[in-house]
């Protein structure tokens, strides 16, 4: 390895004077493997060097080593990468060729020559995803030994039992999959097949439906259960302000709720995340309140007003799993029975913990999401949120749990605009219908559209960082016609409605693809006249004119869940003998 402290003279006043040879070396390690592996991103596409940029800064140990000197270049290099990744068109970032570099200091641009210099000593055979992994590792494992020792010496010293047990909780285990992952056999495709086909025998592929039948329909391949989500998707519903977002939360949790019973998880649980309103101000939006219709799934909700925090989003589900295995355990049933199998976050831009600007937060939050809780891998929810299951329980992740996955629903705002582009105009120069209504073969409007009217909205209007369109597997975008000045009006039972109620759900991207373009709403106060949510009008139609019949009870009035009937569950189907 070439000499760290040879190779930059001027900056070794920033290391700190108590620095031990061992710390050296390893510092000497994260400034190369910093220069190999942004070298190795040279001709990448701007999506990929974007993710990885954002998983060096999620890194915030290693980063921590840096001398100050350095962590300003790097601060410097990565918006550098961010800026031509962001304005490229989507062709290989050539790193010689950073147009934007002339408006940085030297320094950065020494460092950057640096990271060139490394581009074609690396050949084809660099894998900075791997480099980068093995760097987190040792050094979270050189944290650890330390904290460690300082334990040690508060032992020897016959410290206090405070300052004992506040050293004690600094210690942080190793985190890195590969030594773990290492203890189990390698598996063939098939024999992952195998296993995954044993560990769910007899059960049918879950999927929970949003009790909006155009929406489920939207997102439903062939040869699937009908449903909105399966267990393992991370889903994002996005809108302006005004559009419905919290609204939304009103028509699909107690369909959530409805349709975990129904495939037969009586004890399973849904978590709402909220971070704004009071929760008893939720709940009668679900109407889950007392003497409301859906009082009954209250048990099996758990809401947390989590104000900003990821870690207490970790937290939460961390005191659930303590909770179900010691359920399982009484019981004699699997832990799976008590688990959460449904999250939603209420919503993505709110969450940041302090130092975090609203980019980085987000990219955080959207990989926890994914990486975290869809996976249900407690190494994930450690590494972005910084709350380790162990050190927090006092006890290791359970078993029984290795292929259980969450269905993820978190909601996002999108960037603000207010000018006159907002609202259609018929005939004013350099309005685009297309801009406000999808249009048909013959480019024509897909609906009503009418003289103030709100425009569309795509996810490169979101707020935040790309890695939440990255990480999602369907974004949902919500739009209403007329989501401001709406005033209500009754009819003739006295009953409120909004003066105009045309809305839609646009189905902005699918992995397993779609074949519609949006799923038609209707937007309008609940029966409680407490709320507002919205209702599959098309669904509630054909109910009407008797052509959707196979659908759950639970319906009885407009604005109900129009659920899917469900197959029996074998109640033995877990049990093993």
């Amino acid at each position: 390895m070439e000499n760290f402290q040879t190779r930059n003279k001027s900056k070794t006043e920033d290391f700190p004077k108590e620095t031990s040879p061992v710390d050296i070396k390893l510092l000497e390690l994260v400034i190369v493997t910093l220069r190999k592996t942004i070298a190795s991103l040279h001709e990448s596409d701007p999506d990929s060097i974007m993710q990885y940029v954002q998983r060096i800064i999620s890194s915030e140990k290693v980063l921590k080593l840096l001398p100050k000197s350095f962590q300003k270049n790097y601060d410097g290099i990565f918006e550098i990468l961010t800026h031509e990744t962001s304005v490229s068109s989507g062709t290989p970032i050539d790193l010689f060729n950073l147009p934007v570099v002339t408006l940085y200091n030297e320094q950065v641009k020494a460092e950057l020559k640096e990271i060139q210099a490394y581009i074609n000593k690396l050949g084809g055979m660099f894998d900075p995803h791997a480099q980068w992994a093995d760097l987190v590792e040792i050094v979270q494992r050189n944290f650890t030994k330390n904290k460690a020792n300082e334990l040690v010496v508060a032992l020897d010293k016959n410290a206090n039992l405070e300052d004992l047990m506040k050293k004690f909780k600094e210690i942080e285990p190793p985190t890195a999959k590969k030594s773990v992952s290492r203890k189990d056999r390698i598996k063939t495709a098939d024999q992952l097949i195998t296993d995954l086909n044993i560990a769910n025998a007899g059960k049918s592929a879950l999927r929970f439906s949003s009790g909006l039948p155009t929406l489920d329909r939207g997102y439903t391949n062939q040869y699937e259960t009908m449903g909105f989500i399966s267990p393992g998707q991370f889903i994002v519903v996005m809108g302006p302000t005004g559009t419905g977002k919290t609204s939304f939360t009103n028509t699909v949790t107690p369909s959530f709720g409805i349709d975990l019973k129904n495939w037969g998880l009586k004890d399973a649980l849904q978590v709402l995340w909220h971070t704004e309103e009071e929760s008893i101000d939720k709940l009668k939006g679900f109407r889950m309140d007392q003497k409301m219709k859906y009082h009954h799934l209250a048990n099996n909700l758990i809401i947390d007003a989590i104000g900003t925090s990821r870690k207490r989003m970790a937290e939460t589900l961390y005191d659930l799993v303590i909770d179900a295995d010691e359920k399982a355990r009484k019981l004699h049933r699997p832990i799976t029975d008590f688990l959460p199998y449904i999250c939603q976050l209420d919503y993505l831009q709110s969450i940041a913990e302090p130092g975090e600007d609203e980019k980085t937060a987000t990219a955080r939050t959207a990989e926890f999401l994914l990486r975290g809780v869809c996976a249900w891998d407690p190494e994930e929810m450690n590494k972005f949120s910084g709350v380790d299951f162990r050190a927090y329980a006092g006890m290791a992740w359970p078993k029984g749990m290795e292929h259980h996955r969450i269905a993820v629903v978190a909601y996002a705002q999108l960037v603000k605009v207010d000018d006159e582009s907002l609202y259609y105009k018929s005939g004013k120069r350099n309005i685009q219908v297309s801009d406000f209504a999808i249009l048909d073969e013959k480019d024509q409007p897909l609906w009503d559209l009418r003289e103030g009217d709100l425009r569309l909205f795509g996810k490169n209007q979101m707020r935040g960082s790309g890695i939440i369109a990255q990480n999602a597997h369907a974004i949902v975008i919500l739009h209403r016609s007329v989501p401001y000045n709406n005033p209500s009006k009754k009819d003739d039972n006295g009953k409120s409605h909004l003066s105009d109620t045309r809305a839609r759900i646009l189905f902005d991207k699918a992995r397993t693809g779609s074949t519609m373009a949006y799923a038609p709403m209707r937007f309008d106060v609940q029966s409680t006249q407490l709320r507002a949510q919205y209702y599959d009008e098309l669904a509630e139609r054909a109910i009407q004119a008797g052509i959707l019949k196979n659908f759950d009870p639970t319906y009885q009035e407009s604005g109900d869940p129009i659920l899917p009937i469900r197959e029996s569950v074998n109640p033995l189907e877990e049990y093993r003998y």
